[in-house]
């Protein structure tokens, strides 16, 4: 079972805050978590416009590094025509993908490597056109 760990980017801010604690009133889940906040270190601090809470993921990269929800990834050993391929990390469809092919993302792999996050690293991302 993985553990359940919490990062939230601060737009205002514009810093990555890490071992955030969410938390929410009543039934409440990632989908509502407008209404909800974060405790901690960070202080009590509602989750809103300025604030995106993400999720570990539970995975690795190739080099260990922890898999985040918005992550930036490199394809390293995914084949001629995917080697170095950005894609960001995504929750979608009860499952983290990639951003591009939508491949589910499971197990520690030597096929990618996390290189920044969508927020603190944009530049590094490669939308399809």
């Amino acid at each position: 079972m993985r553990p359940l760990k919490y990062r939230a980017w601060d737009k205002e801010k514009k810093e990555m805050l890490y071992d955030v604690v969410p938390f929410w009133n009543g039934v409440c889940g990632p989908e509502l978590w407008g209404y909800c906040g974060i405790m901690g270190e960070h202080s009590d601090r509602p989750i809103g416009d300025d604030l995106i809470v993400m999720e570990f993921t539970g995975l690795y990269d190739k080099n260990d590094q922890e898999i985040w929800e918005g992550d930036i990834l490199k394809l390293t050993c995914a084949g001629p025509d995917l080697n170095g391929k950005v894609v960001s990390v995504i929750y979608s469809m009860g499952a983290y993908r990639d951003s591009y092919y939508r491949w589910e993302l499971y197990n520690k792999s030597d096929a990618f490597e996390v290189i920044g996050n969508i927020y603190e690293n944009k530049e590094l991302l490669h939308e399809p056109t």
